[in-house]
């Protein structure tokens, strides 16, 4: 039901979109008239907070700011409108039904948009995975993919232990949406018109206290970019996140300055040089730039492209910031408390603690900036940080109490829609272009996760000889070949097997000799060849391999039977040695009438004592020789593998 809540609420609100609102509390008044017809009656007596709790259950605006409600209230207590204030008391004293039928109305509109989108993605859902869908899964489905990427208003950021969960919905949702976008169909167009509610819903939440959002301008307002948010500036990234990042150059005011801190660049030139050093080592592929990828660039590419860095980003009108930060400690912030409260919203910091030391003194230099004074309006804040790492805006300006404020972060996607609120006719285009740009990065994403599955699975399959060195360099490092992979799995790791992987190697082959031309019988023949030799080779090498396991393991063997076979024959000599001792003790008595019957049974028991002992440490023994066994097998077949790679 929130879900859907969420959806009917934007989906109303996008009936506002092409008419002219003054501000966000004119996108809020029709819904306060809905819940005063529905908890009210003519005279009574009303507060905002229970109008505020109607409409956040009703719609799913979750934590309404109580502004909102409050300026709402003063608005239609003026002008012969439906609230009369006495004695600092709002009663109920005009009828709204007509507001009322219209918004009743809206919401059964809205109902018919949300089934319409449900209706055709949850079939799309289910014949592109490997689960099934009902239609509440789908609305979920789509409010996770909003979410990720940007587009809800509720609070309700995922984590990075269940981002992974929906990795594989959000790239089928993607394909979903630019399937619906080249047919130009009904449903798109539907979408496109829950989006633009969902850019309206931002104005409540991001504007609350602003009266002139969409009159104020930004006045020597300067920005500072995130190192990750610059890739996709620079075009890095792919090319939906590419495009995400120039719809927000694109909505830009003039005024507006673009600048970085030093730390900035240095993380910035961190990842293109770890990206680079990946290349060179091969391997696991912690940074991807698909820039890089696409175009087969060389080292030598990616060090121009470095020595360069300053000068491509002075292209786009992007500087370092050129000012002191202020030094007073009255402007500082509880950097450890924030960054406690990162690393425990946002687990992927603790394997990246430099990540998250670089983000803590952005936000602490930007406080530092404004002199730890909160800004109530874009236009007034100044110097706000722009990432496109959506939770930690939501988790540092909740710990920085801006909640209803404009804390000292925002994301690309929220500081894109508010430009779009200022001047919509001008950037018409704009929810459609960040719908379809987050649908593409959705499905071009390969994302970390993946590739750690990936790279598990042929580090088992390389270990066990059914994978080479140059095919797995392939998968890991060919951008087709992994988007390929991403595609056949449905961005699932646990579907990847070796099958999949191998597929993948030779659809690209096929790929490379269509490329060329058939025609080509020369590198045609050549391709096959070098075809089937890797396949003898594999072959080859899998015979080598269970060769050497056996080998190993005759060799452990052997080992083990020794060592058994040497301690149990040194016990039973010892037991031996003892029991004969003891007779020929009792025989001697005999002979010279000194037997006693103590004496023997003495020996006796000492025999069996001693039997028992042996008995129970062959036991022992045994175990000791399989685990001499496994250990010899071990270290052989560890040595062969060594002397074999090398």
């Amino acid at each position: 039901m929130i879900n859907e809540n969420i959806m009917i609420g934007t989906a109303i609100l996008s009936t506002f979109a092409n008419k002219k609102q003054n501000d966000s509390i004119d996108l809020m008044l029709p819904f306060v008239k809905y819940a005063l017809h529905e908890k009210y009656t003519i005279g009574e007596i009303v507060t905002t907070s229970s109008i505020c709790d109607f409409i956040q259950n009703t719609f799913a605006f979750d934590n309404l700011p109580i502004a909102i409600i409050d300026k709402a209230f003063i608005r239609l207590s003026k002008n012969s409108g439906c609230l009369t204030y006495n004695n600092k008391e709002y009663t109920f004293s005009k009828d709204v039904s007509d507001e009322h039928s219209k918004i009743k109305n809206k919401r059964n509109h809205a109902l018919m948009l949300v089934d319409a989108i449900v209706k055709k993605l949850t079939p799309y859902l289910n014949a592109n995975s490997f689960k099934k869908y009902t239609d509440e899964d789908s609305k979920k489905a789509l409010f996770n993919f909003l979410d990720k990427y940007g587009l809800s208003t509720i609070d309700n950021s995922l984590i990075d232990s269940q981002i992974s969960k929906f990795e594989n919905t959000n790239r089928i949702v993607g394909a979903f949406i630019l399937e619906e976008c080249e047919s130009n169909s009904e449903t798109f167009n539907t979408l496109i018109e829950l989006i633009k509610g969902v850019f309206l819903s931002k104005a409540i939440y991001l504007q609350t206290n602003n009266e002139n959002i969409f009159k104020a301008r930004m006045k020597d307002t300067v920005i500072i970019l995130d190192a990750p948010l610059l890739l996709s500036i620079l075009s890095l990234k792919t090319e939906g996140e590419n495009r995400v990042a120039q719809e927000f150059l694109q909505v830009l005011p003039p005024e507006v300055k673009l600048h970085y801190f030093q730390h900035n660049f240095k993380e910035l030139e961190s990842i293109i040089r770890s990206y680079m050093h990946q290349r060179q080592q091969g391997g696991k592929y912690v940074h991807t730039l698909e820039f890089f990828d696409e175009k087969d660039s060389s080292i030598e590419d990616i060090e121009l492209f470095l020595l360069q860095l300053d000068k491509k980003l002075r292209y786009h009108n992007i500087t370092e910031y050129p000012k002191e930060i202020p030094i007073e400690e009255q402007f500082f912030i509880d950097e450890k408390g924030l960054s406690e409260e990162l690393k425990e919203k946002i687990p992927s910091y603790k394997n990246n603690e430099k990540a998250l030391e670089i983000d803590i003194a952005t936000i602490a230099y930007i406080n530092r900036l404004r002199k730890g004074a909160t800004s109530r309006s874009i236009e007034k804040c100044k110097v706000i940080f722009i990432t496109n790492n959506h939770n930690l805006v939501q988790v540092s300006n909740k710990f920085l109490g801006s909640a209803h404020d404009i804390g000292c972060s925002m994301s690309e996607i929220d500081f894109t829609i508010l430009m779009w609120l200022k001047n919509s006719k001008k950037n018409s285009s704009v929810p459609k272009d960040i719908l379809v740009a987050n649908a593409m990065a959705a499905t071009e994403e390969v994302t970390e996760n993946f590739m750690e599955g990936v790279f598990a699975c042929i580090k088992r399959y390389k270990q066990d000889g059914s994978f080479d060195e140059e095919s797995a360099g392939l998968i890991l490092e060919n951008i087709y070949c992994r988007r390929e992979l991403v595609e056949i799995c449905n961005g699932d790791p646990s579907e990847i097997t070796i099958e999949k992987i191998k597929f993948v190697q030779e659809k690209y082959e096929d790929k490379i000799r269509e490329k060329a031309g058939f025609d080509n019988k020369k590198l045609k023949t050549e391709l096959d060849s070098e075809k089937e030799a890797r396949l003898k080779a594999e072959q080859d090498k899998k015979a080598f391999m269970s060769n050497l396991r056996n080998k190993a393991k005759k060799k452990a063997t052997q080992k083990s039977k020794i060592v058994k076979w040497s301690i149990l024959i040194i016990l039973y000599v010892i037991l031996l040695g003892f029991g004969g001792l003891g007779t020929i003790s009792c025989i001697k008595q005999g002979l010279i009438g000194e037997v006693s019957i103590l004496g023997i049974i003495g020996i006796a028991v000492s025999i069996f004592g001693l039997l028992d002992f042996v008995i129970g440490k062959s036991r022992l023994v045994i175990k000791l020789s399989k685990l001499i066994e496994i250990k010899v097998y071990e270290k052989t077949y560890d040595r062969k593998i060594k002397e074999y790679y090398e």
